[in-house]
Formats: structure tokens, sequence, C-alpha cells
């Protein structure tokens, strides 16, 4: 078979999985929740939220590590099923006990581990160099676009079927979905996990390594406090909470729209300055408009801001993940990925309460101008050094 062709296959197989893998993680959505608070008391959530944030952090590198050493695809084929597990547990033994609950936070958050880094390091060493931008691109629409399908699926399901179904489903899709990479050749790194991990923190003192680590930090930051006040804002501003519903999936669906016009930029260091500069703009806008002015058009000029902005973080995800592994060596790629995300992990559990905690929505939506507008200097900075390299 000519080598294109088999290019060409590979990449569907490998968009039909992250596809239904993504289908899989939205299902459960608000349903999970109210699933086990009909059988389990809030203590157990409470802790078995922990415990997922735990179990993840403590994999989050070595699951990295394994998957450069022994083989990326077998890393998320196993996150997968473990993933696909987190959710069987909790319905395929009838009413979930409390201990029930404990083992699906920890396989879930070891499943998350195992996933994170592994996929996007095997793609971008399978597939050709020259269209990553356009497969990053695939993905980001399709991760989005799942999710609104997951989530009318997942309605649908309640209410005909019952609060268990889209756990149900969910697991199914996830423990059986990573058949189909088995028709795929895996890939590596080093082999040899001493060398992986010095190899990973010598990365840091690379400028255009731990620059953009910064620069991902912040924006990261942003998006943390972003995703959670945006629906506060345009409950506050005045918008009817029955509408939000239809408000979430039309912005999932502009960050799908986001990620698919990311394939048409030329240069992803001008996409990612262009996010910069209009994210803190628009933040800034809405954090003033907030302050100052309070009407039925507010809420609909905040409405628009927010639908510009999500198209943004659709094609921002896209370019930082090009440019993210045009600085990685593909030795040690899932494992400084998993890096990156292990100290994002660390970094947003302890700014995202700090920053909830400061003054009014207002002043949130500040924030998030100020750390766009700091990443915007980094990013210049790291451009400056990426340009003499």
């Amino acid at each position: 078979m000519p080598t294109y062709r088999k290019n060409s296959n590979g990449r569907l197989i490998f968009l039909t999985f992250y596809f239904l893998l993504s289908v899989s993680m939205y299902l459960p959505g608000p349903y999970f929740i109210l699933y086990l608070s009909t059988y389990v008391a809030l203590p157990w959530i409470g802790l078995a939220y922990s415990l997922n944030r735990a179990s993840n952090l403590l994999l989050e590198y070595p699951s990295g590590v394994l998957a450069d050493k022994v083989g990326r695809l077998k890393s998320a084929m196993l996150g997968s099923l473990l993933l696909g597990m987190s959710m069987l547990v909790l319905v395929i033994f009838g009413t979930p006990r409390g201990y029930l609950v404990v083992a699906s936070a920890l396989l879930g958050g070891a499943g998350m581990a195992f996933i994170s880094g592994s996929l996007e390091a095997w793609a971008v060493d399978a597939f050709d160099k020259a269209n990553l931008k356009e497969l990053f691109s695939s993905m980001g629409t399709l991760k989005n676009v799942g999710g609104v399908i997951a989530s009318i699926l997942a309605g649908v399901m309640v209410k005909y079927l019952g609060l268990k179904w889209p756990l149900l489903v969910s697991g199914i899709l996830g423990a059986l979905s990573p058949v189909v990479l088995l028709a795929l050749k895996d890939n590596r790194g080093h082999s040899e996990s001493r060398i992986i991990l010095g190899k990973s923190l010598q990365m840091f003192k690379d400028a255009r390594f731990s620059i953009l680590v910064l620069v991902i930090l912040l924006v990261s930051s942003m998006l943390s406090v972003f995703f959670v006040i945006w629906p506060l804002t345009l409950r506050d501003a005045g918008l009817y909470e029955s509408l939000l519903g239809i408000v979430y999936f039309t912005l999932m669906m502009a960050m799908a729209t986001g990620s698919y016009l990311a394939r048409r930029v030329s240069s992803e260091i001008n996409g990612i300055r262009t996010f910069l500069l209009s994210g803190a703009a628009i933040t800034l806008t809405i954090a003033l408009l907030l302050r100052l002015c309070h009407s039925k058009l507010t809420a609909v000029f905040i409405l628009g801001s927010l639908l510009i902005f999500e198209i943004l973080i659709g094609a921002y995800y896209v370019f930082i993940a090009h440019i993210r592994n045009s600085v990685i060596p593909s030795e040690i790629r899932a494992s400084a990925i998993s890096m990156i995300s292990l100290i994002n992990s660390g970094v947003g559990m302890i700014t995202l309460p700090l920053f909830l905690a400061l003054g009014d929505i207002a002043l949130k939506w500040a924030i998030c101008s100020i750390l766009l507008v700091i990443g915007m200097v980094v990013f210049e900075i790291w451009k400056t050094r990426y340009a003499q390299s």
C-alpha cells in the first residue's frame, strides 16, 4: 500500500478513536454528580474528587515516562480502558457504594494521566510534520463537536432511560474504543527512564521551552478562571438560567469553529499573539461593562464577546500544540508534555481558588485580562529567543 494511503488510513483511525474518546469523556457531564448524589453522601463525592486529582497528579509524569519507554499508543489504550472502567464500576455492580466511588475516582485519575501527553506525542511522531497543524485542528474540532453530541445524547438518555445510562455508555465507549488503535503501529521515545527524566529536566534550561511553559501556565490560569465565571457573568447580566445550556452548546461549537479555522492561519506565532491581544481586550471590556453598565444590551454584548473569545481559544489550542511540539525532542515528547500538564495542574490547584476568592465578577475578568497581558509580554520574549535559535 502506498505511504500516503497508509498515512491517510492511520489518520482516520486515530481521529475516529479521538472522537469516540471525546464523546466518552463528555457523556457523564452534570449527570455524573446527580447520579452519585442519589446514592452516596456529598462527603464521599468530595473525597472522590480529591482522590481523582491526587491519582492524576501522582501518575501524570510517570505515565509519560512509561509512554516514551514502552509505547505511546499502549499508554493511551490503557488510559482509555481505565477511564471506561471508572464509569462502569459505578453502574454494573448495582447501587454504587462509597468504596466504589473511591475506586472510580482513582481509576479515572489514572486514566487521564495515561492519556495525557501520550496521544499527542504519538500523533506528532507518526504523521507528516508538515500537516501537524491540520491534525491538531481536526482534533480540536472533533473534541468540541463530540462534546456537543455527547451532551445531547446524555440528555436524551436521562430523559428516557435514566441517570445511569450516560455513565454506562461512556464506560463502554472508553473501554472498547481502544480496539481501533490496534490497527496502528506504536512509537516510543527513549528506552531508559533515568535518561528520560534527566532530559526532561534539562529542557527547562532551554529558554525556548521554559519561557513557553510560562506562557502556557499564564493562559491556563486565565482559562481556568474564565470557564468558571462565564456562566455566572451571563446570569448576573440578566440571561435566564434556562438558556445557559443552549449558550454552552453554542460556545462549544464556537471553540470547534476556532479549532477548524486555525488550519487556515499561516503563522502560529501571529495566531497566538492575536489570541493574547484580543483576549486581553475582550476580558477587560467585559470587566468594564460589568462595572459601569447593567442592561439587557450588556448581556447581548457580553454573549457576543464570549463567542468571539471561544473561537480564539479554539484556535489557540491548535497553535500552542504545534509550537510546543516544535521545541520538544521526539525521544522525550510524551514525558515532556506530561510534565507540562503536571505543572499546569499543580499551579491551577493553587491559583484558581486564589483568583476566585478575589473581589467580584468584574475583578475576576480584570484578572483574566492582566494574565493575558503578562502572557503577551512573556510570549514576545519567547519569540525573540525562538527567532534567535
